[in-house]
């Protein structure tokens, strides 16, 4: 993904937040009380709209007024897994993981954050190779609804559970993995959810730190989600001693998925004392999936080129998808800190000549940062776009 093609989505979302959301008539918001039940809020008045979206000041406190910068160290994975149903083998490629360090920077409905995985960070290991990767995230997120995309490529792999196989002979005492560079997988993906209790519940306390939950509080999730897969190797994905176990993708070296499905999860944070947290998100969904895996065919005995438009599957299934989140950490109205778990695995349920082909994607980070009051910056700033929206755009990439 190109930098002009982030800068495009920013583009677009900054128009659907000026139009699907009215802004403050000064771009200051005024507490309330609720009438019915006596609770402290602050109600966004809308210049337009009568219907405006209020929050319990005694659960949530908003920092979008303050400058915040964040140190973040972090690693991402994108992992699959090929098994026999016959005989129950498993082949577990995985991609060489680095540490990431990198710069955020938030304010109001914007957050900006880019990391890199330095040579100096990470040295080289020649028993899982090297693996190329980019990854890039954009996030919208609203009191009551939230809008994930991601892209993400990674290139050359290692088999994780060598050992887990017989050795071919008595000299067989290699420690190195086996190696896949020319193994190269591409996972995209959009959803869409909407909080249910978002009057007391802030997902940006958690997983932004844009906000701060000062009770504890959960919510249910509604939404849906696409994703597409599609991994590709210069030969087959199984190969060497392992074509005895798996057999099936033995001569695939192309193979793409894409799932269509709906989620219900639920979410929950847990205030310990003050200003400590502690946040956990269960999400399973069911999908439509449709597959379709190639192979390569036989030699050309003139041009001896491989006949690369063989294809062995292709067929639609029921998919599964399984996203967890989890969330540790301090959040005060100056410093915050805190670890970060975020995970989607996908089983495809695909049959391949009785093999099957499911991969998962995360990240892990740990991040301190801190907020400035910048009283420039709240004057130069467009007052047009006060909303509880937040934009935050996320990339990371291969250290050189």
């Amino acid at each position: 993904m190109k930098p002009f093609h982030l800068v495009l989505m920013l583009f677009l979302c900054l128009l659907v937040s000026r139009s699907s959301f009215a802004q403050d008539k000064d771009g200051k918001r005024e507490p309330s009380r609720s009438k019915e039940t006596g609770v402290a809020t602050t109600v966004h008045k809308k210049k337009k709209i009568k219907l405006h979206v209020t929050y319990d000041s005694l659960f949530i406190r908003d920092y979008d007024n303050l400058l915040s910068v964040t140190l973040p160290f972090s690693t991402s994975y994108l992992m699959v897994d090929i098994t026999d149903k016959a005989n129950k083998s498993v082949l577990n490629f995985r991609p060489k993981q680095d540490l990431n360090v990198g710069l955020g920077l938030g304010y109001q409905w914007l957050g900006l954050s880019y990391s890199v995985a330095p040579g100096a960070l990470n040295p080289t290991d020649k028993s899982r190779g090297t693996t190329q990767y980019t990854d890039y995230s954009f996030s919208f997120s609203g009191r009551r609804f939230i809008l994930d995309m991601y892209f993400e490529q990674y290139q050359g792999f290692f088999i994780n559970n060598y050992a887990s196989f017989p050795k071919q002979s008595k000299t067989d005492t290699s420690v190195i993995f086996p190696q896949r560079p020319d193994m190269k997988a591409i996972s995209t993906g959009l959803s869409f959810y909407y909080l249910q209790n978002y009057t007391r519940f802030s997902y940006k306390a958690a997983f932004g730190c844009s906000e701060e939950q000062l009770k504890s509080a959960g919510t249910f999730l509604y939404g849906g989600y696409i994703s597409t897969f599609n991994m590709s190797a210069d030969s087959g994905l199984v190969s060497g001693k392992y074509k005895k176990y798996l057999g099936g993708y033995c001569s695939i070296d192309h193979s793409n998925s894409l799932n269509i499905g709906m989620a219900v999860g639920y979410m929950y944070s847990f205030v310990i004392k003050k200003h400590f947290y502690a946040t956990i998100s269960i999400n399973p969904g069911f999908s439509y999936l449709n597959y379709r895996s190639h192979a390569y065919g036989q030699r050309d005995t003139v041009s001896g080129h491989r006949d690369s438009t063989y294809l062995v599957k292709s067929n639609s299934n029921l998919g599964f998808r399984l996203q967890s989140r989890i969330a540790l950490g301090y959040n005060s109205p100056r410093w915050y800190a805190g670890i970060n778990f975020a995970g989607d695995a996908f089983y495809q349920n695909e049959s391949v000549a009785r093999s099957s082909l499911d991969y998962s994607i995360g990240s892990f980070r740990v991040f301190v940062g801190y907020r400035f009051n910048v009283p420039l910056l709240n004057r130069i700033w467009p007052n047009i776009f006060h909303t509880d929206n937040h934009i935050n755009l996320e990339g990371g990439g291969s250290g050189t």
